[in-house]
């Protein structure tokens, strides 16, 4: 008699259907500020710790938590590269036809 591969019950969804929800959760994560980024990663972290957790949920709440993280990065990119084009005088933005030549 053939063997039959087994499925797991719950396996989590498909490929297809994971990249809808990563970029569902993109968009609404790309609505945060850095704190609310933060905090919604906290509590999902706190979550986490929960012994309790399917491991379909705990695939899904790693995702969620690698783009909450993505965004944070991010913003904290876009911050350093603001603060960057300071003058150091005035701390207005720099004129970048000010620049030496």
């Amino acid at each position: 008699m053939p063997r039959r591969s087994a499925k797991p019950a719950n396996s989590g969804p498909s490929p297809d259907r994971r990249e809808q929800e990563n970029a569902q959760w993109r968009q609404d994560v790309a609505k945060l500020s850095y704190e609310e980024a933060l905090q919604a990663s906290d509590l999902l972290l706190s979550h986490l710790q929960n012994d309790d957790i399917p491991l379909a949920e705990l695939e899904r709440a790693h995702r969620r938590g690698q783009i909450y993280l993505e965004h944070c990065h991010a913003l904290l990119s876009q911050l350093e590269q603001s603060v960057l084009e300071l003058d150091g005088d005035t701390m207005a933005t720099k004129d970048p036809t000010d620049a030496p030549a």
